[in-house]
């Protein structure tokens, strides 16, 4: 899922670098996050990633179970966003 910081009038920063923490409730598992950052240190299989030119990802794996997943970003200053899914069986 892409995270992108936002200015007060809902358009992306290009230049933000903020740190995005992810949380996840429902039957699902964040399997790790990323930036795009070729140079990036930050761990891949955290909970949490710093933006790159103001974009940010977190990779999610649903369950067994399935169900309503709710993915939630926050971070210092920004306001918090959720994104809810609904995960089926093929």
């Amino acid at each position: 899922m892409r995270a992108a910081i936002l200015d007060a009038k809902r358009r992306e920063v290009p230049t933000a670098s903020n740190r995005v923490t992810f949380t996840l409730d429902g039957d699902a598992t964040l399997l790790g996050v990323g930036n795009g950052d070729p140079r990036c240190l930050e761990p891949d299989h955290a909970s949490a990633r710093s933006a790159f030119n103001g974009l940010c990802m977190a990779i999610v794996q649903a369950g067994e179970r399935g169900g309503a997943i709710r993915l939630t970003a926050t971070g210092d200053g920004l306001d918090a966003a959720m994104l809810p899914l609904l995960a089926t069986r093929a």
